[in-house]
């Protein structure tokens, strides 16, 4: 199904550079409101169990959402080329 692996690959390393992101989320941010240092964006991290309450800064939030655009864009072109190669493979039969 796959010849080429690229675009796999390249889709499941955007997925770990996410995972590790959510892992630095959940190990480094606060847990409470810190106004003076930024963290005010209120979200919920599951990891290892129930989802936690995390504050955020901005910055971290352009960091979550780049990294999310970035493993979606990665699995369309995946599926897209996984697709155009089956239509080639049919083509040549």
């Amino acid at each position: 199904m796959f010849r080429r692996l690229e675009s796999v690959f390249a889709t499941v390393a955007a997925l770990l550079l996410f995972t590790l992101d959510e892992m630095r989320l959940f190990n480094t941010r606060p847990r409470v409101e810190d106004a003076a240092l930024g963290y005010v964006h209120e979200t919920y991290v599951r990891a290892f169990g129930s989802p936690e309450v995390v504050f955020l800064s901005g910055t971290d939030i352009a960091i979550r959402w780049s990294l999310v655009g970035l493993t979606v864009a990665l699995s369309i072109w995946a599926l897209a080329d996984s697709f155009e190669r089956s239509k080639t493979a049919k083509r040549q039969r």
